[in-house]
């Protein structure tokens, strides 16, 4: 089994009726190199004593609300692993995923980004059917590095369904977080496929 540690990273902004149940979808994975990372945004609805529930299970940070590309910049300050996911608090990982991304990042040396779909849950968290993007929609894969250059779009997916090279991501990082309270994942996506495979 691989010894590739895995840094999962949480946003949460007053997400404290979502967290349990993210924390532990990430807790309950069957790969055991994962460093648990909440980072808290300014949260004011007790997401931050969530968190503190788990102990030295995880980590949390927790800073004043500054917005989605400063969490991911904060956890690059963090993070122990060579394989960085950001996992929004309100989104669940299904089980087995960490093992899957880790073997296609131990079997490809070349790649910078998995991503994968995501299934629509209900409130009781259970699947309703749909998946994001339609399982008829291609994704983005491969070398996409000229089409990225000449368009900055390719098919990819939301935070939540990436796994990316921790390597990669301290090449770009930090954002300017000013610019990316929201939407910070686009940044990712248009930069991360130049430095190699999705």
């Amino acid at each position: 089994m691989s010894s590739r540690v895995v840094t999962i990273s949480i946003s949460s902004h007053n997400y404290a009726r979502f967290l349990n149940d993210s924390i532990d979808s990430v807790l309950n994975q069957d790969y055991e190199h994962v460093q648990v990372m909440v980072v808290d945004d300014g949260s004011t609805d007790g997401s931050v004593e969530v968190a503190r529930g788990y102990g030295d299970r995880i980590l949390l940070v927790a800073q004043e609300n500054a917005g989605q590309g400063s969490v991911f910049n904060v956890t690059m300050d963090h993070a122990l692993g060579e394989v960085i996911m950001f996992l929004d608090a309100d989104d669940v990982l299904q089980p087995g995923i960490v093992s899957r991304v880790v073997e296609i990042f131990d079997a490809e040396p070349d790649v910078v980004k998995v991503q994968f779909r995501l299934a629509v849950l209900n409130a009781q968290g259970e699947p309703t059917g749909p998946v994001k993007p339609p399982r008829d929609g291609l994704l983005g894969n491969g070398d996409l590095r000229l089409r990225v250059m000449q368009t900055r779009n390719y098919a990819w997916t939301p935070t939540s369904a990436n796994a990316f090279s921790a390597q990669t991501l301290k090449t770009i990082l930090p954002m300017p977080a000013e610019r990316y309270v929201a939407g910070a994942d686009a940044y990712l996506a248009e930069i991360v496929p130049i430095f190699g495979v999705v």
